[in-house]
This record gives C-alpha cells, sequence and structure tokens, in this order.
C-alpha cells in the first residue's frame, strides 16, 4: 500500500507538470487549532511603594495612598492603580516611592513608563494643570532607595515622563532592566505654582509595560 500511494502521488505531478494550461480545482485544506489558555496571575506585579499606603476612599487615604485593585470603565478584566496623591502651592513635592514592579518571572524584563489615555479614552491628563508639573520615574536599582535625589542617575534613569501645564510633553521615560525575582520602584514629582488648583484634583494616566 505505501509503494502503491507514492506512485499515485508521483503521477499527479507528472500531470500536472505536462498540462501547463489545464484548469486545476482549488486545493482547500482545513487545519483546526485549539488554544487553551489558562487564567492564571501574571508574574510581573505592581506593589504599592515604601511611600504608600492603600486606602479604602479619597477620604480616609494618607497625603499619598495607592488603590490597585480599581476597574478601568469599558473594560472590566483590566486592574488600574490610583494614586492619590498632595502637592503644595509654590513647592515641589517628591514622592520617591509610590510604586514598585515586581519581577517574578523566571527571566529578566525591561520596564518602561508611558503617560496616555486608558483603555475607556480618558485623556492621559484631566483636571485643572494652571500652574501644575508632573513627572515619573524609575528607579535603576531595587529598592527601597530613601533618597530624592532624582538626578542621581546610579539610582534613577535619566529620562523620566513628564506633562507640563496638562500637556504630556516626554511620553514615555527611560527602560529599566528588572531582573527575575527583583523589584524596581517609581517616583512621582509634582512641582505646583501658587496658581495651582487647591479645590479640583487633576489627574494623570500611566501605563507601566515590562517587555520580556
Amino acid at each position: 500500500m505505501k509503494t502503491r500511494a507514492r506512485r499515485i502521488a508521483t503521477a499527479v505531478v507528472v500531470v500536472a507538470l505536462g498540462c501547463p494550461t489545464a484548469a486545476w480545482a482549488a486545493i482547500r485544506i482545513d487545519n483546526p487549532v485549539r488554544s487553551g489558555v489558562a487564567k492564571g496571575a501574571s508574574c510581573i506585579v505592581q506593589e504599592p511603594g515604601g511611600n504608600a499606603l492603600t486606602f479604602a476612599t479619597d477620604a480616609t487615604g494618607p497625603y499619598l495612598a495607592v488603590n490597585s485593585a480599581t476597574s478601568v470603565a469599558g473594560n472590566t478584566t483590566l486592574l488600574q492603580t490610583t494614586i492619590t496623591a498632595e502637592g503644595y502651592p509654590g513647592e515641589r513635592t517628591v514622592y520617591a516611592d509610590i510604586l514598585r514592579i515586581r519581577n517574578t518571572c523566571l527571566k529578566a524584563g525591561i520596564a518602561t513608563i508611558s503617560i496616555g489615555p486608558d483603555v475607556a479614552g480618558v485623556a492621559a491628563a484631566t483636571g485643572p494643570w494652571t500652574d501644575l508639573n508632573m513627572s515619573l520615574h524609575l528607579s535603576a536599582i531595587a529598592p527601597p532607595i530613601t533618597t530624592a535625589d532624582l538626578a542621581n542617575t546610579s539610582q534613577w534613569n535619566a529620562t523620566s515622563a513628564v506633562v507640563t501645564a496638562g500637556t504630556v510633553t516626554t511620553a514615555s521615560s527611560g527602560s529599566v532592566a528588572i531582573p527575575a525575582g527583583s523589584r524596581i520602584q517609581i517616583a512621582l514629582v509634582v512641582d505646583a505654582g501658587t496658581s495651582v488648583s487647591t479645590a479640583t484634583p487633576a489627574e494623570l494616566r500611566f501605563v507601566t509595560t515590562v517587555a520580556m
């Protein structure tokens, strides 16, 4: 049977080559594939940093608070982190450790912060931004980093993501490696002039991406 099958196949090839002008029927090959994706925890985890405390509502939160279980409108399967930070008119406030990115994967990753709209289409910067600037920084070494000297490139990546008066002026931070089993931290800087609103909060949206 194996020999006969081989000869039939050869004959078909010969006929095809001998009749180049003949019309041939389309050949359809169906290859069904099933993909089962298990629902499990990601090996990249976002955690509150050393400056942050979890909170139930904004009213009960401290000056800097992190809630890591808030669903994004329009995509109930995606979680975002809500940060409540307080700036002071005429001052620069540095939160050196608002969030930490933890890599529990078996290989290293590369982390980047990007400022932009969320999945529901809400703009990156909303609310009153008059006389207000914010920037986000990634640490270049494992936490905790207690210093607020963000210009120290041995501890902090030199490129920060920046919003100036409500306009995204630097959309992405520099990229930082996260070895397997380690963490890096995110800093938030709030520069508030004397004309900044003290009644209504300004909001900033950003995404942390870890490429493996």
